[in-house]
């Protein structure tokens, strides 16, 4: 390797630069990439779930601003205002919202159902 230690290849090639086969990945230094839980999921309400028309949602927290994205990852509704968010031109399925405030980000997933 690139600090000149040995690397040992239980199934050499005949192949002068083809690498060696592997039987096993050891993880070494890991970082953590999701999204911060702050003390649970009770934090944040999201009334009801799953939803037809419109839903609420209730933190502790004031809200500044709630995205939903459809699973692609489009944004397909946004609003300031955490009470009687309207969901009725969404077709059904699973939405992933965010919910910001001043000093921190929520993810709730939720779904929207056709009755």
């Amino acid at each position: 390797d690139a600090a000149g230690n040995v690397i040992n290849d239980p199934w050499p090639t005949a192949f002068a630069s083809s690498g060696f086969d592997l039987d096993g990945v050891g993880v070494i230094n890991s970082t953590n990439t999701s999204i911060k839980n702050l003390s649970g999921v009770q934090e944040l309400l999201v009334y009801p779930n799953p939803v037809s028309t419109s839903f609420s949602i209730k933190l502790k927290e004031e809200v500044k601003l709630i995205q939903v994205f459809n699973l692609s990852g489009v944004l397909v509704k946004e609003s300031r205002v955490p009470n009687d968010i309207d969901v009725s031109a969404l077709n059904t399925g699973v939405y992933i919202m965010k919910t910001m405030t001043i000093n921190d980000v929520y993810v709730q997933k939720f779904t929207v159902t056709d009755e």
